[in-house]
């Protein structure tokens, strides 16, 4: 399965585990409003991000051979922000949702995302890039 099929996964599973299994609430409706705030975030990092691969006339596609390394805008903070957004976003439904089990899916998708997609993103800039990306590497972190 590509990325955003485990985002959309987790998203779904999030919303199932909140029906099913949902453990304590941990917000009241009001102070869950507050997961707009990381949503909003997420999504707009994921909009920089991507806006920042067009400009270059580069692949989004994480298993995608790319043209071009893409360091500024956003990479310039980190060097994973579609991941990050999609954090942001997860955790921002976890607070909508207000229930305890939801905030489990966050740090899994980060797991899975460290373990099965970034090496392979990571070898493929490496190859593609060598120099280049071993600078980008050195200066900009993973996540922030």
């Amino acid at each position: 399965m590509p990325p955003p099929a485990w985002f959309f996964l987790s998203i779904a599973s999030m919303a199932g585990l909140h029906v099913l299994a949902p453990g304590p609430l941990l917000l009241s409706d009001a102070w869950s409003l507050a997961g707009l705030i990381p949503i909003t975030g997420g999504i707009a990092i994921n909009a920089a991000a991507v806006l920042a691969f067009r400009r270059r006339a580069t692949t989004t596609d994480p298993e995608g051979q790319p043209t071009v390394l893409v360091t500024k805008g956003v990479y310039r903070f980190t060097r994973n922000p579609m991941y990050l957004g999609g954090i942001l976003i997860l955790l921002g439904f976890a607070l909508l949702l207000g229930s305890s089990s939801p905030f489990s899916l966050p740090p899994l998708y980060a797991l899975i995302a460290r373990v099965r997609f970034l090496p392979a993103e990571e070898r493929r800039l490496a190859a593609a890039f060598p120099a280049e990306y071993a600078r980008y590497r050195r200066r900009t972190p993973r996540w922030l």
